[in-house]
């Protein structure tokens, strides 16, 4: 993931420095400094990183004309309470 990427994957989502740094775990100035192209750990480059994925976000490349970019994408959210229809059917 490059500096670039992170801003646009934090905007994506509408995310402050400060929200994607509490998500993750790191500090708020290590946020900054990496989207400010300067080096942080590799723990903390691994934690970012993770916790944008987890939200859909994809890093891309070269994605055609427009180079480096990022997508969302959605899960499928299953429902978490299902009816079951054969207790409502009516016996005749």
């Amino acid at each position: 993931m490059r500096p670039i990427h992170l801003r646009m994957g934090r905007a994506a989502l509408g995310w402050t420095v400060r929200e994607l740094a509490e998500k993750a775990g790191v500090n708020k100035n290590t946020v900054s400094r990496y989207e400010s192209g300067r080096q942080i750990v590799s723990d903390a480059l691994m934690r970012l990183e993770q916790t944008l994925t987890a939200e859909g976000v994809v890093f891309l490349e070269n994605e055609s004309e427009f180079g480096l970019a990022v997508r969302i994408v959605r899960r499928k959210v299953e429902p978490t309470f299902r009816k079951d229809r054969s207790a409502t059917k009516r016996k005749h």
